[in-house]
């Protein structure tokens, strides 16, 4: 009797299935690693924004929250800084058309280091404020007179509405944005606070 030799070996059509299934699966994680640095890099710069905008924003909410100083201080300080960029982002924009761009880093955080400092200036203590961003991040800076809002009188039954804001002269927000690169500045989050002045509230009166 014959004896029955089993098979040895995989066929050409088992090798190149097996190295298709391979193929694909290598594809698959290959495609993922571009999506996974970009996320990365998402993560540092938005750790890195989070990072300045605390150190900026610290430092003011601490300096322009002490009782020592006083209304004319806390005004004139805010005053210029709300001066400085009355117009909001576009302060840090140069207008092409009806178009607008991000300034050059140098000239953004020249403005919002100015802005830093104007405000900074209201405090007349020891230990005054510092700029505390590196100069490779480009960064802005915006400060505006808190609202307050105004309510029109409810009809029975019919809850109130707010019809207009007014200036608070006694509040300032401040919103911090911070980028590698200046071109990128407007895409970044934006990082807010609203400091109250802490005084003697007799002078507001």
């Amino acid at each position: 009797m014959k004896k029955l030799v089993g098979k040895l070996g995989f066929t050409l059509m088992e090798v190149n299935l097996a190295i298709f299934i391979m193929a694909a699966g290598v594809m698959a994680m290959v495609s993922l690693y571009p999506l996974g640095y970009r996320e990365n890099e998402q993560s540092r710069a938005d750790v890195i924004g989070a990072a300045a905008a605390d150190a900026v924003l610290n430092q003011l909410s601490g300096a322009l929250s002490s009782r020592n100083i006083t209304w004319e201080d806390w005004r004139s300080a805010v005053d210029q800084a709300v001066n400085a960029t009355k117009d909001g982002w576009m302060s840090y924009c140069d207008t092409q058309g009806n178009a607008y761009s991000p300034k050059k880093k140098s000239q953004l955080n020249s403005k919002a280091q100015d802005v830093f400092r104007k405000l900074a200036g209201a405090y007349k203590d020891s230990g005054s404020p510092q700029w505390p961003v590196n100069n490779d991040l480009a960064c802005a800076l915006v400060a505006q007179w808190g609202r307050m809002p105004v309510m029109t009188r409810a009809a029975s039954g019919s809850r109130p509405a707010v019809v207009s804001q007014l200036e608070d002269y006694s509040r300032v927000a401040l919103s911090f944005r911070c980028a590698k690169k200046a071109g990128s500045l407007f895409a970044t989050p934006v990082y807010y606070t609203e400091i109250h002045f802490q005084g003697d509230q007799k002078e507001l009166q």
